[in-house]
Order: structure tokens, then C-alpha cells, then sequence
């Protein structure tokens, strides 16, 4: 039996500190690492560091290691954003998982939103409008009320703001324009909701894992507000409710791991962002009756046989 070479690349932290959104514990990654050695389908080249990656004539080379002559090359770590365009030009040459592409759209949140829409699934309203479109801002005023402004590329609730006046809007749109060179913003119709009815997932390999809910503490007002980007703060909830949408939703952005934020309004649940690194929370994973290094193990095995 012809085994694959297999290299992956996956930042630990330690047992001791909260889990970050996008990290494994150190003994999960130590997990996986096994399974992967002891898989019969695998050769595993080992936990390369791909921020050391050197490239030389379509030579991808870290740590020894030539990741365009592997089968398959696994990451899952947060500080990868600036990487993406190595990853897809190595995606040329080997399969990539998380896959560059699907990342990127899911990073951005009008693609995402968009490409869902698209597939009828229940998104919250949404527009991209120049920064001088004054008119296009009275119109989304009068129609929703109240509106949120969200950076696109944004997390963790840092630069969403709520907005109710023309004259706040334009005046936020005239500074984004002059200071930071935006020529568009992406906005969102604001509903009426119960962060106690929030419902944020986790997904792996298509499937849904569980649910989980952010303590109350996390909320500023009415978001998650999260300025050191330091995740936790979460307990389970059962996924079911919105179980057939986000695994349709997952199916859609063709990603391996992803998360989505539902709130349910009026007119039912609605997604309302996208996470290519959703909580990795591991009393979730507990009470779920699952391991995460036994969930990535069955990920990458199963995608080397498609």
C-alpha cells in the first residue's frame, strides 16, 4: 500500500492557558501528530513550520522538508493571513487544507455573505456601497432603521459599529475614505435579537460539532467584543436548531474547518458572520463526546482518498 506524505503545520499552546480561537492544545497536537504516524496511509513528514518556507524553483522547503513533493499539506493557525498567496501558489503542487481559496472567501465577509445569499441561505441583509454614495445611505437608512457597519476582514467585534443617523454614516465613510484610502464599506441591516438565543457553531469536515454561546460578560451592549482577540468565554449549546444551515453553509464555502454566528430574529436565524477559525473550546469538545485530534486525523485521511 502506497503511503501519502503528509506535513502539517499547527501552532500549540499550552494546557494551561485558555483556548484561543484557531489553536490546539499542546497534548491535542501531540494526539494528532500520532495518529498520523500511525496511520498505514500516511508517511508523516512532521509539524513544519511554514513561516521558515523558502521557495526556489517551485521548491517549497522548511525544516528540510519539500512541501510541493508532499500529498498533502494540513494548517490551522490564525496568524496565516499575510501567507495565503504562498499557500495557493504551494496549492498548485499539492492539496492545501484549510484550502487558500475558500479561506480568503470566508475571511472577507461580503464574499461570504455573498456566495450564501446565492445558495438561499439566511444571511443578514446586506450592501457594499462607495464611501460617496450619500444617497445609497439614505435609502439603506430609511429602509432597515438601523444599520451596522463592519470592517470586512474584521473579528472578534473590533470596528463594528450601530448606526441609526445619515450624518454619523457619512461623516465614519468621509474618514475611512481620506485616512485609510477605502473607496467601499459593508454594512448590514441590524436586527432586533437575545444574545441569550445566539447561537455560534463548530464545523469540521462538513460536519457540525456543537454549539456554544458567548457568557454574557463577553458582550458590549449588544455584540461580542473581544479587543485581545483571546476567544474563550464560551459554553455549549445544542446545535441543533441551526444544524442543516450551517452544514449547508460549510458545503458552500467548500472549507474544511469553519464556524458561523446565528441570531434568531422575527423572521428566523440568521447568519451573521463566518469563521474560518471558529472556538475550539475544549469542554465543548467534552461534552460533544469528541476529540479534536481524532476529528483532523479523520479530516486528512479522508481527504487523501478524494
Amino acid at each position: 500500500m502506497k503511503k501519502n506524505k503528509v506535513a502539517i503545520h499547527i501552532p500549540a499552546i499550552d494546557n494551561k492557558s485558555e483556548t484561543k480561537k484557531g489553536f490546539l492544545r499542546a497534548s491535542e497536537v501531540l494526539s494528532l501528530e500520532k495518529l498520523l504516524r500511525e496511520s498505514p496511509a500516511i508517511d508523516f513528514m512532521g509539524n513544519i513550520d511554514f513561516h521558515k518556507v523558502r521557495v526556489e524553483n517551485n521548491k517549497f522547503v522548511s525544516e528540510g522538508v519539500d512541501l510541493a513533493e508532499t500529498d498533502l499539506f494540513f494548517w490551522f493557525a490564525p496568524n496565516m493571513q499575510k501567507s495565503i498567496p504562498l499557500l495557493s501558489a504551494l496549492n498548485n503542487h499539492t492539496r492545501v487544507i484549510k484550502n487558500p481559496v475558500s479561506f480568503a472567501t470566508t475571511a472577507d465577509k461580503f464574499l461570504a455573505h455573498s456566495l450564501l445569499k446565492s445558495k438561499g441561505l439566511p444571511v443578514a441583509e446586506f450592501a457594499l456601497i462607495s464611501c460617496d454614495d450619500i444617497d445609497m445611505m439614505k435609502s439603506l437608512l430609511a429602509e432597515w432603521k438601523t444599520l451596522i457597519l463592519k470592517p470586512r476582514l474584521g473579528s472578534f467585534g473590533r470596528g463594528i459599529i450601530k448606526i441609526d443617523k445619515l450624518e454619523t454614516l457619512r461623516d465614519i465613510a468621509g474618514m475611512l475614505r481620506m485616512e485609510h484610502q477605502q473607496k467601499n464599506i459593508f454594512i448590514e441591516k441590524f436586527y432586533e435579537n437575545d444574545p441569550e438565543e445566539w447561537t455560534s457553531t463548530t464545523l469540521i469536515n462538513g460536519k457540525i460539532i456543537y454549539g456554544y454561546r458567548k457568557k454574557l460578560e463577553k458582550f458590549a451592549d449588544w455584540k461580542v467584543y473581544d479587543p485581545k482577540a483571546i476567544g474563550g468565554g464560551s459554553f455549549w449549546v445544542d446545535p441543533q436548531p441551526v444544524k442543516a444551515l450551517a452544514e449547508k453553509a460549510a458545503a458552500t464555502l467548500d472549507t474544511s474547518i469553519v464556524g458561523f454566528d446565528f441570531i434568531k430574529t422575527q423572521e428566523g436565524y440568521k447568519i451573521v458572520d463566518e469563521n474560518n477559525f471558529p472556538g475550539f473550546y475544549p469542554e465543548c469538545f467534552e461534552k460533544a463526546e469528541k476529540e479534536e485530534s481524532r476529528l483532523i486525523a479523520d479530516l486528512i485521511i479522508s481527504s487523501l482518498s478524494v
